[in-house]
């Protein structure tokens, strides 16, 4: 699990090749599919994978209304998901990924930000 943890040191000690390819091992890709009679409908989008149980966030307006959800993983592979949470005010839905597979999410660590800190997304 990738944790970023950002420190008030004005040149912060990041290994910022560390960050970037766990967040690539975290990021996902995400579909969203239905199929009506002879007409067929997909949306596509993307995600993080959050915390190490499987839960996605992505873009509400991706899964919203479809009802076959599969989310690609960094190793290609595709898991089936459900939405377990919308938030429509934030456009944002967390989904739970289906799989027996272990999968690197990132953590995100409650703290006090403050103005001109480096964050890194």
């Amino acid at each position: 699990m990738l944790v970023l943890t950002l420190s008030a040191d004005p040149e912060p000690r990041v290994d910022i090749a560390r960050l970037v390819d766990g967040a690539r091992k975290a990021t996902v890709q995400v579909s969203g599919e239905w199929r009506r009679a002879r007409r067929r409908s997909t949306r596509w989008g993307g995600g993080i994978l959050v915390g190490d149980r499987h839960a996605v966030l992505t873009c509400l307006h991706v899964v919203e209304g479809y009802p076959n959800l599969i989310v690609q993983t960094h190793d290609h592979k595709e898991h089936g998901a459900t939405i377990v949470a919308t938030f429509p005010d934030r456009d944002l839905a967390l989904l739970k990924m289906n799989s027996d597979q272990p999968y690197p999410g990132v953590a995100v660590k409650e703290g006090t930000w403050k103005a001109g800190q480096i964050a890194i997304a």
